[in-house]
């Protein structure tokens, strides 16, 4: 649901799409919505946001009209990976299991069938694309239940047995980026399994642009999954940040560092983990008692978790994302967790809570994309293509 203002009432609207978007609802946000359908709890829907990814465009939000995109594009032979298929028919169902699949196609000349489940993704940073931008247990499950698909040498869609094919398409509803990726920051398990199975369910990302109107306004077919950039961002290492809450003005003992006075407000930590990142994300997110080993432990007590964020890469980059992040801090607290570090600290304090501000939503897309820029930039001065396998 969405809170939104239509010719200056406020009002509610319903969202068909299941992710976070903290970089796209700002307050402040264009939306395109249209009327919903009568008796509905919500009087308006939303279908996209204006202005969005770039000033004069729109990006489209429905998941659901995301197929439709997918069917139109496939008719249509805009996708050159699927140029030699048709489409069958839709929601079908997986053998053996109660899950379905978006399309089944099938070869136009040898009638051999294609499975293909279609994603949306709405997350772009510089030169990237990435799905999913939050944990998709169902997104794993058809990824696997997809290999085993392509891996069992017959359908009972064909008289006879033929080899099955199966592929994912990511409709990616932006024409800048030319580099598709999954989001291994927001769900390591996805992405593994995508990694793992990539030999057995092809991944095709394919570009599409939006105009004010929310009408198709162009295409890109060349977007490329540089898998060689991957295993290195999937060891479950970097850094992380972690947002509280403080509710009142409170003096609290920090361990060694003695008592520390806190403002009521938001308070970001920046630390890292060269193993393990997601259990030390985790240990920080649980209430109730511990025993307390850092800093941040102490602070965790008298404070209420409110988001976190990875950044899956392999080296120890923590001085620096304090240092990106703090000129849109109030402030910080000396000494904190800044014992081995050349900063004066590495908790950062906010009067409000930084999340719903363009400013602080954009360095956290730069910062995650850091790794993989880094990485394809050393494959290529090896002269290596990085979207062949290792």
């Amino acid at each position: 649901m969405v809170e939104a203002e239509i010719d200056g009432t406020a009002t509610t609207a319903s969202l068909p799409n299941p992710g976070r978007m903290q970089e796209i609802l700002i307050p402040g946000t264009r939306l395109q919505c249209l009327p919903g359908p009568e008796g509905a709890k919500h009087p308006w829907r939303v279908v996209g946001v204006l202005d969005r990814p770039t000033p004069g465009s729109a990006l489209y939000l429905d998941t659901g009209g995301t197929n439709r995109v997918a069917a139109h594009a496939i008719n249509t032979k805009q996708i050159p990976a699927l140029a030699d298929y048709a489409l069958d028919r839709r929601e079908v169902r997986v053998p053996g299991t109660r899950s379905r699949i978006d399309f089944l196609l099938r070869h136009r000349t040898s009638g051999d069938p294609l499975f293909l489940e279609v994603k949306s993704c709405t997350l772009f940073t510089g030169r990237w694309a990435m799905f999913p931008d939050a944990i998709t247990e169902r997104g794993t499950r058809h990824v696997r239940e997809l290999a085993e698909l392509a891996g069992s040498g017959a359908t009972r869609f064909s008289d006879a047995p033929r080899s099955i094919a199966a592929a994912i398409l990511v409709v990616v509803h932006h024409t800048g980026p030319d580099c598709f990726l999954p989001d291994y920051h927001a769900d390591l398990d996805f992405s593994r399994t995508l990694y793992a199975l990539r030999d057995t369910v092809r991944v095709i990302a394919f570009g599409v642009r939006w105009n004010q109107e929310m009408q198709l306004d162009g295409y890109r077919p060349d977007i490329t999954v540089p898998w060689r950039v991957l295993p290195p961002l999937l060891e479950d290492r970097g850094s992380y940040l972690v947002l509280l809450r403080m509710d009142r003005e409170r003096t609290l003992t920090i361990g060694a560092l003695g008592d520390v006075h806190f403002l009521p407000g938001f308070y970001l930590y920046v630390g890292s983990a060269m193993r393990n990142l997601s259990a030390r994300v985790a240990r920080h997110r649980r209430d109730g008692r511990k025993r307390p080993h850092w800093h941040i432990d102490y602070l965790r007590e008298s404070t209420t978790f409110v988001d976190s964020y990875a950044i899956r890469e392999p080296w120890r980059r923590e001085t620096d994302i304090v240092a990106t992040l703090r000129p849109l801090a109030a402030g910080d607290v000396p000494g904190f967790g800044a014992s081995d570090s050349p900063l004066p600290s590495h908790l950062l304090y906010f009067r409000n809570d930084p999340r719903p501000t363009e400013a602080f939503q954009k360095e956290i897309l730069r910062l995650r994309r850091y790794g993989p820029d880094r990485l394809l930039k050393e494959h290529k001065r090896r002269g290596e293509t990085p979207s062949d396998d290792p």
